[in-house]
Formats: structure tokens, sequence, C-alpha cells
């Protein structure tokens, strides 16, 4: 999907010359006046003027989606990963329903990179926000297998685990 912010005038044209040619397009106007692009099915119109929020919304839902687009027809998983320890429960929900709406497979507590990361907290506020197709994903933070299994009650379907050998050596000893 191509994004195309513009004017009425100037966007219509090529917006049609991209679906021409095979591209699916959305375009937004920031104005009411719908673009005259007849029937063709390939473009998506979204008229009047974007606050900054919506905006960055827009732009951030439209780039998970091309990468979705993109990796789905050869197969590939799509996980998109949230730095959790940086931000509001509010802004971890709004991510949820923009990875999901944009067809993403997987929401990601973590890169490993911030000082926190997965918290049973986070996975039950991420597990809720999302529909049960949505898989959550735990990373940074799962070091024991006690950790491992408050994750899985929480209701993630897949962790990253630095400690998977001694997780594994634990889950031995208790299954013998």
């Amino acid at each position: 999907m191509i994004l195309l912010l513009g004017g009425t005038s100037e966007t219509a044209p090529l917006a049609e010359a991209l679906a021409n040619a095979g591209y699916r397009v959305l375009v937004s106007t920031a104005t009411d006046i719908p673009l005259d692009v007849g029937s063709q099915p390939n473009i998506a119109q979204r008229r009047g003027p974007l606050s900054e929020p919506e905006m960055a919304a827009l732009v951030h839902e439209q780039q998970i989606k091309a990468i979705v687009d993109a990796a789905h027809p050869a197969g590939a998983i799509v996980k998109v990963i949230f730095e959790n320890a940086y931000l509001t429960d509010e802004q971890k929900v709004t991510a949820c329903h923009l990875a999901e709406e944009a067809g993403a497979d997987f929401v990601k507590t973590s890169t490993g990179f911030a000082p926190t990361g997965a918290t049973v907290e986070d996975i039950r506020l991420m597990r809720r926000s999302v529909g049960p197709q949505m898989q959550v994903k735990a990373a940074h933070g799962v070091r024991t297998l006690d950790a491992a299994l408050q994750m899985i009650d929480a209701g993630v379907t897949r962790m990253g685990a630095t400690a998977t050998a001694a997780i594994l050596d634990d889950f031995a000893k208790l299954n013998p």
C-alpha cells in the first residue's frame, strides 16, 4: 500500500497512475473534497484535515501494513516490537490495536535494549488489547521457569529468553 498525503488536484492523477500500475493506494487529502478517480478499486480515500496524532497513527499503521503486505505472501511472520519500558498503558493499548488492525501476527514487549522488559502486567494488558488470533511475545526479562510459567498464564504464545537452558533444566527436574 502506498500512502499519499496531499491536495485533491495533484494527488488524483498520481493516485490513479499508481493504481493503474497495480499498486494499492490510500489517499489522505486536507480537504473534504472527494478525489475524481472514477471507480478505481485500488484507491481508498480519507478526506479532511488530520491532527498531528491522527497523522502519526495513520502513517504508523500504514507502515506496518506495508510490511505485512510484503511479508505474508512469502509466508513470513510479522512481529511488532514495542519498548514497553518507555510506554504508558494507554500507548501500549493503542500500539496493540494499530498492529492488529494492520494485520501483524505478534505484538512483542521489548527489543531487549530497554532497562526493563516483559512484565506479567504488560502481558495481561497486551493480551486483553488484541483478539485471539493475535499472538503476544514476552521478551527481555524471562529468566526463570517460574517467570516463564507466569508469562504463559498471562497469555503469551511465545517467549524470548537468554536463560533458555536454565529454564529447560528446571523444567526437566520437575518432569523427570
